[in-house]
């Protein structure tokens, strides 16, 4: 372990929070942050115990590194409010801001984020909790799909939400929670002691609707409890055929998934509205389009959701294939049209807007999910969507901080960092994340002229 990462160098922000930060050091907050957070600083600081003592006051030049070489009216706005900035205050919100910028990449976002900071300290902000909340229960997978960055290979307790921990969340946030989703990155469905997390809910009763997105591959005796819990499943469905399926969706095993699939077709034949499919549309898989939205209809799903991949390296193949994928999205339409199974597909392909009516409004549109929604990682980091964006809110919850969690979530929801993202989000767009994002709004369609 680093020699800094010890309890006993942080005790003194601990037991006086309001010690102005520029006269503290960075080992005092290295044991009490999130480990994204650490290892952001760790990196900055080459893993040096000698730079871990820097005196942040002192640190001028690391933190012109850090906020990107600002203009030099916002550096020094920042070094004079290290001298009324409590440490508490910085450890909650300065920190996780330098992760955020170096996402965004723009050093002229701290004018506005301190300016966010001094306006919290006056007088908070106190947006209503979210209604829509996002749980990451594991971020360890049994599948290694090259959409996705979760590659495990298989079930990983070090990447798992302990379970005392779950129901902390729940008990603080069910109160005022309508939809509540349990994954990930991951795959739920491998944890082995699942279904003491969905008993949990009842524990405390939660009455609102539950969700999981599966990759279908769970044993079947996991899809009876989660009928039994009373959730929605959403299955990941993004092939007609085996070749194609365990192309795009690596270490699975197409004959299982369809098994589960065909299982759960008559477990809720009497609530049809409870099994739905995500197709998150790719290069590969064009012509399965219209096959599973078929495959759909025939056994009365209740939803088939079309999404857009984002690859890592942007996705070049859609602007020659976005004639094709609106022919398949309209003819996807005139099937769906009657029938029990409704169809929701995005209001874009790429930089193409979709016309005729049958389109959903998409956050790349405009976004209402930072006043509604938080998803909270495995780790107790909360973040802004459930699109996984990586902006950050904060640490939740960490060992070494026994603070009140429904205070804590109140501080962090209601930080300068959330009410950045927020005053953003459908202005200046600077997180390069949100750019032409395919969420699908839950309620609101639109027609595009």
């Amino acid at each position: 372990m680093h020699d800094n990462l010890t309890t006993e160098n942080a005790k003194r922000i601990l037991e006086h929070g309001d010690t102005p930060a520029a006269y503290t050091e960075w080992r005092e907050y290295l044991p009490i942050i999130g480990e994204r957070d650490r290892k952001n600083i760790l990196e900055e600081l080459t893993h040096s115990d000698f730079s871990t003592k820097e005196p942040l006051g002192c640190a001028r030049t690391r933190f012109n590194r850090m906020l990107l070489n600002p203009p030099v009216e916002i550096l020094n706005r920042w070094m004079r409010l290290l001298a009324h900035t409590p440490a508490e205050d910085f450890r909650d919100f300065h920190i996780t801001w330098l992760r955020n910028l170096k996402q965004m990449g723009n050093p002229v976002h701290t004018q506005t984020f301190l300016d966010n900071y001094e306006k919290w300290k006056i007088k908070p902000s106190a947006i209503s909790r979210p209604d829509s909340v996002i749980i990451e229960l594991t971020r360890s997978c049994n599948f290694s799909c090259g959409m996705c960055s979760s590659r495990t290979g298989g079930f990983r307790p070090e990447f798992t939400m302990n379970l005392n921990e779950f129901g902390e969340y729940i008990k603080v946030l069910s109160l005022t929670t309508k939809t509540l989703r349990i994954n990930g990155y991951g795959e739920t469905t491998i944890i082995p002691n699942l279904e003491k997390y969905l008993l949990c809910l009842d524990e405390f009763k939660y009455t609102g609707q539950r969700e999981i997105i599966t990759n279908l591959s769970g044993k079947k005796e996991v899809y009876d409890a989660l009928v039994k819990y009373n959730f929605f499943i959403f299955g990941s469905w993004d092939g007609h055929t085996k070749d194609i399926f365990e192309k795009l969706r690596t270490g699975s095993d197409f004959d299982k998934v369809t098994s589960n699939l065909i299982y759960l077709f008559d477990k809720l034949k009497n609530e049809p509205f409870k099994l739905n499919l995500i197709f998150t549309v790719q290069e590969y898989n064009l012509d399965s389009i219209l096959p599973v939205t078929e495959m759909g209809i025939k056994n009365n799903i209740g939803l088939i959701l079309f999404n857009m991949v984002n690859e890592l390296d942007g996705s070049p193949w859609i602007e020659n294939a976005t004639e094709k994928i609106l022919k398949a999205f309209s003819e996807v339409h005139q099937l769906s049209e009657g029938t029990l199974t409704k169809v929701r597909i995005p209001d874009h392909i790429g930089k193409t807007k979709v016309t005729g009516g049958h389109a959903n409004l998409t956050s790349g549109t405009r976004c209402n999910r930072p006043w509604r929604e938080i998803m909270i990682n495995y780790d107790g980091e909360i973040t802004c969507c459930n699109m996984f964006n990586p902006y950050s809110y904060g640490t939740l919850r960490h060992p070494a901080l026994h603070l009140d969690t429904s205070m804590r979530f109140d501080r962090l929801w209601n930080g300068p960092n959330a009410d950045f993202f927020r005053k953003s989000i459908n202005e200046s767009r600077p997180h390069p994340y949100c750019e032409g994002c395919y969420f699908l709004n839950p309620t609101k369609s639109t027609v595009i002229n």
